[in-house]
């Protein structure tokens, strides 16, 4: 593990040199651990790929406390079975199901994905939502999680100039990530379908469905269970 400090409140941990499922599952660890822990008064975590950043209250530690106390964190992980299961793969996470709609009207690129990537349009829906998919990060806006991996069978390019608007709810694509766009925003993502379930709301405690580590399935619905749950054509 490399420790980097960021900033007189931060310090950033690099549980890899790269990012793999494993490395995922560290960084979920040492989130829910570091947060638990008395001797620390910690303002934010945030986890990353293959990285966690701590933020601390500076007027009450140094960076060298914060680090030893990971440290220490860390050696006594070694002889814990929770360890053991995340090197494994077995560690209890939640899963996310959400709805997706692949209508044509919706999906703006769902025609041209499948011309790009020499499927059918239906393929391209039963290969999306197939699969189940574990959140790697949440960023760029509050509630896109990052998802992955994609079908290889699906990874495409981004797309090479970005819209100025994706609406709330897109379902989209690019390399071998998937991803929900939390509200309007600009973004470069291949667009095949939409979500109607809200998953950003800054009044609820979550305010976001879901956590790094956890895992998301779609869920293929129709046009009228899609405009039932609160979709907009």
């Amino acid at each position: 593990m490399k420790i980097d400090v960021v900033s007189d409140e931060a310090i950033i941990l690099y549980v890899s040199e790269q990012f793999n499922e494993h490395a995922c599952a560290m960084v979920q660890y040492l989130s829910e651990q570091i947060a638990a822990l008395p001797e620390l008064v910690v303002y934010d975590l945030i986890p990353a790929y293959h990285s966690l950043m701590v933020i601390f209250d500076p007027f009450q530690h140094q960076h060298f406390q914060v680090i030893n106390a990971v440290n220490k964190l860390l050696q006594q992980a070694k002889t814990q079975t929770a360890l053991a299961q995340l090197a494994s793969g077995q560690a209890s996470t939640k899963e996310i199901i959400l709805p997706a709609y692949y209508g044509q009207e919706v999906g703006w690129d769902l025609a041209a994905v499948a011309t790009t990537l020499g499927l059918t349009q239906q393929e391209v829906i039963t290969l999306h939502h197939k699969s189940r998919y574990q959140v790697f990060a949440i960023g760029f806006a509050p509630g896109f999680a990052y998802l992955g991996k994609l079908d290889k069978a699906l990874s495409i390019p981004r797309l090479a100039s970005p819209r100025l608007k994706v609406p709330q709810g897109a379902i989209a694509i690019a390399q071998r990530q998937t991803a929900v766009y939390p509200q309007q925003s600009p973004g470069g993502w291949h667009i095949i379908g939409r979500c109607p379930q809200p998953l950003f709301n800054p009044n609820m405690s979550p305010p976001i469905p879901f956590s790094v580590g956890d895992t998301v399935k779609f869920r293929p619905i129709d046009q009228d269970e899609y405009i039932a749950l609160g979709g907009t054509l």
